[in-house]
């Protein structure tokens, strides 16, 4: 099933209130037909196949590794056209902006958090444990935050 996702931020918690879908994350108030379109246009996107979402992920995952950012951006950024709901491309998108941000001595990752909770939303519960990709780029982005140290490339992917 598809999420309905807030054109504002990206976040997947829309709670219907009243006459209104209202974003837990950014507060921002959608009518019914509103969330009717939204929900239309996320399942119509791009329309790419399972196969080659498999390949962008792949290859996406090498980018990332390797440390060709705005490669890896790319390759989540076509994911997420297709399926708005799909963590691991959140995961990488997050990933990057971190990175991105870092290397240019900006440590505001709001973007990458933001990024990294929606990965979290849309995650199976199989893959919220100690031992997560998920996980493991929170803590990598929280430590860049604390240290203000951007000293290598994440290994979240492992």
């Amino acid at each position: 099933m598809k999420k309905l996702v807030c054109e504002l931020c990206g976040g997947v918690d829309l709670v219907k209130s009243g006459d209104l879908f209202v974003c837990q994350s950014c507060g921002a108030k959608y009518t019914e037909e509103a969330a009717r379109k939204i929900l239309d246009i996320n399942i119509n996107m791009s329309g790419y196949s399972k196969k080659q979402i498999d390949n962008f992920m792949e290859l996406a995952s090498r980018a990332l590794t390797s440390g060709n950012w705005n490669e890896a951006l790319r390759y989540s950024q076509n994911i997420l056209e297709n399926d708005t709901g799909d963590y691991r491309a959140w995961l990488i998108k997050g990933a990057v902006t971190g990175c991105l941000n870092a290397i240019n001595g900006n440590y505001n990752l709001s973007e990458c958090v933001s990024c990294l909770t929606t990965a979290i939303s849309c995650a199976p519960e199989d893959q919220l444990n100690r031992q997560s990709p998920i996980l493991k780029a929170c803590l990598f982005f929280t430590e860049i935050y604390l240290t203000g140290a951007f000293t290598s490339t994440p290994s979240v992917m492992t």
